[in-house]
C-alpha cells in the first residue's frame, strides 16, 4: 500500500503533541520563572541588668528586657541591610598612633516578630527576633 502525502499531513500534529509529551526535564536546564521561597532571618539580642542605683528591681528587669530587644532588633537590621563603618588610622614613625572606628546601622524593619524573651541569669535577657521576607528584597533594595 502506497501512502500519499495528502494522507500523512493530519498525522504530523498528532505526532507532534505525542513526541512532546513523552519530553523530560535535563537536570540543570530548567528555567526560574519569577516565583521566589520567602527567607525567615533570625537574629538574638542580650540585655545586661542596669547597674543605676535609682532603679527598682522590677526597672531593672524591664530595662534589661528592653535593651535585649533593641539588640535583637539591631542584628536583625544588620542581616537585613547590612553595616556602614567608618574609621581612621593615624600612623607616626611606622607606628599607629590613632585607630578608631565606628560602625552605623540605619533601618526601617516592618513585619519582625519578637519570638522570644528569656532571663539567662544574674538579671540578664535573650531575645529572639524573625522577620519573613522575599527573596526579590534584595534585588529590589540593591536597586534602589
Amino acid at each position: 500500500m502506497k501512502l500519499k502525502s495528502n494522507n500523512i499531513l493530519p498525522l504530523v500534529p498528532a505526532l507532534l503533541m505525542a513526541w512532546g509529551g513523552v519530553a523530560q526535564a535535563v537536570p540543570g536546564a530548567t528555567e526560574e520563572i519569577g516565583f521566589s521561597e520567602p527567607i525567615r532571618i533570625s537574629a538574638i539580642g542580650y540585655g545586661a541588668e542596669s547597674t543605676y542605683e535609682g532603679y527598682t528591681e522590677g526597672q531593672r528587669m524591664l530595662t534589661s528586657i528592653r535593651a535585649s530587644k533593641m539588640d535583637a532588633y539591631r542584628a536583625l537590621s544588620e542581616q537585613v541591610y547590612g553595616v556602614r563603618v567608618n574609621g581612621s588610622t593615624t600612623v607616626s614613625s611606622m607606628v599607629a598612633k590613632n585607630d578608631n572606628f565606628r560602625v552605623y546601622v540605619d533601618a526601617y524593619l516592618r513585619g519582625a516578630e519578637i519570638v522570644s524573651i528569656n532571663p539567662i541569669g544574674k538579671g540578664n535577657y535573650e531575645t529572639v527576633v524573625e522577620m519573613v521576607i522575599d527573596r526579590d528584597f534584595f534585588d529590589l533594595a540593591n536597586g534602589l
